[in-house]
């Protein structure tokens, strides 16, 4: 039987991590070097039961001094109507210096915002495939105030059949359907050749 009890090791942990001010990798460390001692010294590994299994609570409190330390999450927060107000007032202005790269970024940040969109949802991830990424054939202008959006899949559209976004006419800058409508005629119009 060993001479270091379960909770010998567990207020030995916890020393290290709150007085000590030590990192998870580094308490493993000095773990080891108990057990090292234990099983040369002793011939018994001080980490485990008389059935040689691995002490729980020991375990619990090494999971916690690991998540203690972890980097919290990044906050994700959401758009809100101010926020993107902004974003396209700053596209507006020329972010890019390039106009049409402006009106793309504006729209796909307006279509995305009341599409209820994700990202994947109308971008591409590798290679553009005319199947499954949005298309100008995709986008469809229903009357004055209306303009659809076909799109081929959606992670809520489980059997892959697609799904029709309506967007309308609103008032102010970030209208879906003004922003779409710039965008296909400047993407319609035929480039002139240099005389």
């Amino acid at each position: 039987m060993s001479k270091v009890s379960e909770d010998l090791l567990i207020y030995f942990v916890a020393h290290c991590q709150s007085v000590l001010k030590l990192k998870y990798s580094t308490i493993k460390l000095y773990l080891a070097g108990v057990r090292f001692h234990g099983v040369n010294f002793d011939n018994v590994n001080p980490l485990c039961d008389k059935f040689g299994h691995t002490y729980q609570r020991l375990q619990n409190v090494l999971n916690g001094v690991k998540k203690s330390e972890s980097k919290p999450l990044r906050q994700k927060l959401p758009i809100t109507f101010k926020i993107l107000q902004e974003i396209v007032t700053c596209l507006q202005c020329g972010f890019f210096n390039h106009d049409y790269m402006d009106l793309t970024f504006q729209t796909a940040c307006v279509l995305a915002f009341y599409g209820f969109l994700r990202c994947n949802e109308f971008t591409c991830r590798t290679v553009f495939d005319p199947d499954s990424n949005l298309c100008v054939s995709d986008i469809n202008f229903v009357s004055e105030c209306e303009v659809t959006v076909n799109l081929k899949a959606t992670k809520t559209d489980i059997f892959r059949q697609g799904i029709i976004i309506s967007l309308f006419k609103i008032e102010g800058v970030i209208c879906p359907y003004k922003l779409l409508s710039q965008l296909m005629s400047v993407k319609i119009k035929p480039k002139r050749k240099a005389e």
